[in-house]
């Protein structure tokens, strides 16, 4: 079983009880022969354990699966709103937003990027601020 799992934070990140809890959940699943992919929402130094980890900041904002639907346009394209406050040396945009809110949006929009080119058999969000990204991840994979 292969389980795609949405959290704010994990160890060795600094991380209050919510990483800490992600951390025990995600040792006791691959302890029991579970693959994990756990998802962050930022990059940050390399956790510790044998899931595959995911940083939702890495991925580009449009990647590609084959299907056969047509596609449906656009229609809420100017509710995203993000401000660039800088370049990274690899050029991509440093993002911020106003609010955890709508940092919560901005991981539920790359959570459906990834979803679209993941194999798994659950989704998992473990809590407030990744609920969005679990949801938005069941619609784009179906």
């Amino acid at each position: 079983m292969r389980v795609l799992t949405f959290g704010w934070e994990f160890p060795p990140a600094q991380s209050g009880g919510l990483g800490f809890a992600c951390q025990s959940l995600t040792q006791k699943l691959l302890h029991d022969g579970v693959e994990v992919i756990f998802v962050l929402p930022k990059t940050q130094d390399a956790p510790h354990g044998n899931a595959r980890f995911i940083f939702a900041d890495k991925e580009r904002l449009l990647r590609f699966k084959e299907a056969d639907v047509t596609p449906v346009p656009y229609q809420h394209a100017h509710n995203k709103i993000d401000i660039i406050v800088g370049y990274k040396e690899d050029g991509t945009p440093i993002i911020k937003s106003r609010t955890i809110i709508e940092e919560a949006h901005r991981f539920a929009h790359q959570a459906s990027i990834i979803a679209m080119t993941e194999e798994f058999d659950v989704i998992h969000a473990h809590d407030w601020t990744s609920y969005l990204a679990g949801v938005a991840a069941k619609i784009a994979s179906g």
